[in-house]
């Protein structure tokens, strides 16, 4: 189980990782850098691929249990080998350390070498579409609820987003827009794009008009993530001053998603 913070911003301010259960630290792996897996040379990617957890803290529970927090971010570890831990103590932090392209930690759920997923009770390898045991706590479960699609980050900026690692890195979006600037940008990066998502950018000004709109065609596939913008240029009378606003709207099955952003101009 991936569970992720949505920025670079996010991990660095520091995301903890806590014991999901008591247990004694059978394990433990510090000092692999926090960096983008794709970022590597192919010589140093054939390297992390063998150390693909990463940071990490593995946590012992009695006659064969065990669980795994992975990808733990360089240095953050609190805890030491053979050391007991109380459920909810802090293991670590959120990095992006080892075989990933996104801040987050893997969590795993073993018995003896039986890797069980911990929210349908059942063994890798085993038919999806049921549940059979949860070993989340009630309380656990109801914090986990899953979501199709996530918004990650939406804003404005005054130059053109480069991409997704541009905006996961929660350094992009300005609050304030330079009135001489020459052209404004809204954009989103989410997770969870499904084929036959219509997707709606809109961008508008201090007096509620529409300034800038797109609809796309129904996308062909289904994606992990995806990162959209729309642009505007500076108009001949310039920057309207007071808040413009973007909204990006995902139409699925008559269903409606949305997020937006703010920018202010003086």
């Amino acid at each position: 189980t991936d569970i992720r913070a949505k920025t670079l911003s996010d991990m660095e301010k520091g995301v903890p990782v806590i014991a999901a259960a008591d247990g004694r630290v059978g394990n433990l792996r510090d000092g692999i850098r926090d960096q983008y897996f794709s970022d590597y040379s192919k010589k140093k990617k054939k390297e992390i691929y063998n150390i693909g957890l990463g940071n990490v803290v593995i946590l012992n529970h009695g006659k064969g249990w065990s669980t795994f927090y992975a990808h733990l971010k360089k240095g953050s570890l609190t805890v030491t080998k053979g050391q007991i831990v109380k459920k909810g103590e802090i293991l670590g932090y959120v990095g992006m350390s080892g075989l990933t392209d996104f801040p987050h930690v893997h969590f795993e759920l073993r018995q003896k070498k039986d890797r069980i997923d911990p929210f349908s009770g059942l063994t890798k390898g085993s038919n999806c579409g049921k549940i059979e045991n949860p070993y989340w706590s009630r309380e656990a479960l109801q914090s986990l609820s899953y979501a199709d699609t996530g918004f990650m980050a939406s804003g404005f900026s005054e130059t053109r987003p480069s991409g997704r690692k541009d905006l996961e890195s929660g350094q992009k979006a300005q609050t304030n827009l330079n009135g001489s600037a020459p052209t404004l940008f809204f954009w989103s990066y989410y997770i969870g794009s499904r084929k036959g998502d219509i997707v709606t950018l809109k961008i508008t000004n201090p007096k509620g008009q529409i300034v800038a709109e797109h609809s796309s065609k129904p996308t062909a596939k289904h994606q992990i993530s995806r990162n959209v913008f729309l642009g505007k240029k500076r108009p001949a009378s310039g920057w309207l001053p007071g808040l413009y606003r973007g909204e990006i709207s995902i139409m699925r099955n008559g269903t409606l998603l949305k997020d937006s952003a703010v920018i202010t101009t003086n």
